[in-house]
């Protein structure tokens, strides 16, 4: 999984990092339900103006085919999958993949991150069990953070949160600020 981040995560010593417009993450969540054989459906919130985030393209888009694909997979096949895009922070850029699936017990919230760890009642899903390993490394190779939490729309669910470095915002932009 690091090496997948590596080769999409990060831009090279003294590149401009490279940023995404999380409206992306609407676009290819659409595609990939209306692909889908299931009756699921996507919502799309929207608070504040739509962020620019600093994670390479290519990171964004696996990013949001794991997510929307485990939510596709442990959701009904009635459900919706709701995204969440924030602009509201002047530092970060938020967005949200929301499932109306079983939902994952506090004591396995940071497991799910392990590669080829699986919830012991996920063994009959088809999958490997590296996606959200894969997701947070990709997340971290962009300076941000990834987290599970239980739905509070649904009784049962998961809420993945994804927190990016708006551009200007990374450690390396504020070293520079700081040192000019």
């Amino acid at each position: 999984a690091a090496r997948i981040a590596a080769s999409l995560g990060g831009a090279p010593a003294g590149a401009l990092a490279p940023t995404a417009d999380l409206a992306l993450v609407a676009k290819w969540g659409a595609e990939m339900v209306a692909a889908s054989a299931g009756g699921q459906r996507l919502r799309v919130d929207y608070f504040g103006a739509v962020p620019i985030a600093v994670i390479d393209p290519l990171a964004l888009r696996r990013l949001t085919c794991n997510l929307i694909g485990n939510a596709l997979k442990f959701g009904p096949p009635s459900g919706v999958i709701t995204a969440v895009l924030d602009g509201t922070a002047a530092t970060t850029a938020t967005f949200r993949i929301i499932d109306e699936g079983a939902g994952i017990p506090d004591e396995w919230r940071e497991a799910v991150f392990e590669p080829s760890w699986r919830l012991p009642d996920h063994a009959n899903k088809p999958g490997s069990g590296v996606g959200l390993a894969v997701c947070r490394d990709l997340v971290d190779a962009a300076g941000g953070r990834i987290w599970n939490e239980p739905s509070q729309r649904h009784p049962r669910g998961t809420v993945f949160v994804v927190q990016l470095p708006r551009p200007g915002n990374t450690p390396q932009a504020r070293s520079h600020a700081a040192a000019a």
